[in-house]
């Protein structure tokens, strides 16, 4: 088996590991939110707690995370059209907490006026990819001694994450601790006719998404 075999094997092996997890972890979240509506029902004052809107908003988020996952191996032909800004935007307010934890500086640069930036992709799955490249910044910022810092570069046409790494450019480095693995995310943008490219110059991790030509 040549390298190319190799790596699609082990491709389809993530895909259906990855499906067969989403499958598996609806039924606790399912519980989880019905356990939740109780609480509410039964405890208003606990339901008003912000460790209850917390843990709602976490077990929301991993509703919108395994239903992603399904996408990995779905014959689906649904046209998309999602607002990149607006995913972004989710997320980083999702995150806050985390982000200011690890003391990360996230950069948005777009043009002024703000270009509007739409891709032909789920908004869950848009959302899984932006949480694990978050988790590839955090991984990334905790072993490197240089700035903290998340770049995110938007136009009309792509947006660009960029973040600082102390791995030594080589071919395998760019998939290295990765939430949910480069391959995965690629496999996942080429569903959906977007352009996927991942880059590591000078020290520097890039990951870029693209609107590509209509599929004819």
């Amino acid at each position: 088996m040549d390298a190319l075999e190799q790596k699609t094997h082990l491709l389809q092996q993530q895909i259906a590991f990855n499906q067969g997890m989403a499958h598996e972890i609806r039924t606790p979240l399912q519980v989880m939110s019905h356990s939740m509506e109780l609480i509410s029902a039964s405890a208003p004052e606990l339901a008003s707690l912000k460790s209850y809107h917390r843990l709602d908003k976490a077990i929301a988020r991993m509703h919108r995370l395994s239903s992603a996952l399904l996408w990995l191996t779905s014959d689906a032909r649904e046209q998309h059209t999602t607002q990149v800004r607006h995913v972004l935007d989710t997320v980083l307010s999702e995150s806050q907490a985390l982000i200011a934890l690890h003391q990360i500086d996230v950069r948005i640069n777009e043009p002024d006026p703000p270009k509007t930036l739409s891709l032909p992709i789920p908004e869950v799955v848009l959302e899984l990819v932006i949480l694990n490249l978050l988790t590839n910044v955090i991984h990334h910022c905790q072993t490197s001694e240089a700035d903290k810092y998340w770049q995110i570069s938007i136009s009309q046409s792509q947006i660009r994450f960029c973040n600082p790494t102390v791995q030594t450019p080589n071919d395998t480095s760019a998939h290295d601790n990765f939430g949910l693995g480069l391959q995965l995310v690629a496999a996942l943008m080429d569903k959906f006719n977007v352009g996927f490219e991942a880059q590591q110059n000078n020290l520097v991790f890039s990951i870029s998404l693209r609107v590509n030509k209509p599929l004819p």
